[in-house]
């Protein structure tokens, strides 16, 4: 049985109630989003799987696509022709700047999880689904984390023309960041997300989603055990006192065929916290075969007390990261790891001169690939340099 979510899908627990058909759409509760499924078949492929509706809806409405069935007649007002304008304008300069050119690199250099890496591992990743996407489409499990809230959603098809202009107002000025510079800056989505409405990263992230042709199952939190395994949350419950939670979204392949999944921690990635709560990495571990990918991610795990998270991100089984992610040293150090290196780097944005690399300079300099990328990355971007490295344990 398909089930109703509530307004709280993050924040606070994830409300689950039993829903029947489309004409059946509420709970009685003005302010609870109830799911409706839909399946699609076409004769000799494979079987679709079906997806729910409303939350596929709810994402497509705030990507400013159609969502004719729950949003029709929102769609139709002077504020959100506005908003679909500009993601229109906005998703075309991201396909050809960035999501095409990414792609393309990608497939020349062989670059990709090749369906045996079960998991894209995304620290200090904010709501970036859309890259960890880009560069890993076919994983089946996406861990992002950063210190930005979950969120949660409410119904909107019940919000007021004022609150959906403010709403939509905030998703624009958020993504016009990630558009001109390849990242979300954390100051502004410190501001941006704690709103009303637009309140953490489950929008962001359901935004990517349906830009990238994905249908949503389901939206809810889970919490992780002392095994490091998830436990859902039901309607009304709280997690155990101390205990990690996270946002799960459940989502289609874009032709619907496979289920896939992502979270999203808000999480202290630091030794003193992953100290007291060894579930978490215990939780990634227990994905199996992995790739970790990081960018403009301000050099935290370059710090002394970060040792855990970037033993995580050095013991995947793939890795891809700029200059920001982990220090090139244990790359150098690691004979188990094939690395290669791509782009250009000479320096660093003026507040992250700390940590700056000559030894990463030196090697890029040898590596036969000292050569602009052909896409923007990282912060270095504005500056018309960016490098990745890309390294395969043997």
């Amino acid at each position: 049985m398909l089930k109703s979510i509530s307004p709280y899908l993050c924040a606070a627990a994830v409300f689950l109630v039993s829903c029947g058909t489309e004409s059946n759409e509420t709970s009685g509760k003005n302010d609870t989003l109830v799911k409706d499924s839909a399946a699609i078949e076409t004769p000799n492929t494979p079987e679709k799987i079906a997806y729910d509706t409303l939350l596929t809806e709810t994402s497509r409405f705030i990507a400013g696509l159609e969502a004719s069935i729950h949003f029709g007649e929102h769609q139709q007002k002077e504020f959100y022709l506005k908003h679909k304008d500009f993601t229109d304008k906005s998703w075309t300069t991201t396909l050809d700047s960035m999501i095409r050119p990414v792609q393309k690199w990608c497939a020349e250099k062989n670059i990709g999880d090749n369906r045996d890496s079960v998991l894209c591992f995304y620290p200090l990743s904010g709501p970036d689904f859309l890259f960890g996407n880009t560069f890993f489409p076919n994983a089946d499990h996406y861990v992002l984390l950063g210190l930005e809230p979950r969120g949660y959603l409410k119904d909107m098809r019940i919000m007021s023309d004022n609150e959906l202009m403010k709403y939509f107002d905030g998703i624009r000025q958020s993504m016009k960041y990630i558009n001109s510079r390849g990242y979300f800056v954390t100051s502004h989505m410190s501001s941006d997300f704690t709103k009303a409405h637009l309140n953490g990263m489950v929008h962001m992230m359901l935004y990517m989603m349906a830009r990238t042709e994905h249908k949503i199952l389901d939206v809810y939190e889970v919490w992780i055990d002392e095994k490091g395994k998830e436990q859902r949350l039901s309607e009304g419950e709280k997690a155990p006192e101390g205990k990690i939670t996270a946002s799960k979204i459940e989502f289609l392949s874009p032709d619907q065929t496979e289920k896939r999944d992502a979270y999203y921690f808000k999480l202290d990635a630091s030794d003193k916290y992953l100290q007291d709560h060894t579930e978490f990495s215990d939780f990634i571990n227990g994905f199996g075969p992995r790739v970790a990918y990081m960018k403009s991610a301000s050099c935290v795990l370059q710090n002394t007390p970060f040792a855990i998270m970037r033993k995580l991100v050095i013991d995947s089984d793939k890795i891809l990261q700029d200059d920001t992610g982990v220090p090139y040293k244990y790359f150098s150090e690691d004979s188990t790891l094939r690395v290669q290196l791509f782009g250009t780097y000479s320096k660093t944005i003026d507040d992250l001169s700390w940590c700056y690399q000559p030894s990463l300079r030196k090697a890029l300099e040898t590596s036969g690939n000292n050569s602009d990328l052909p896409f923007r990355i990282s912060y270095n971007g504005n500056y018309g340099e960016g490098m990745l490295l890309w390294a395969v344990r043997k």
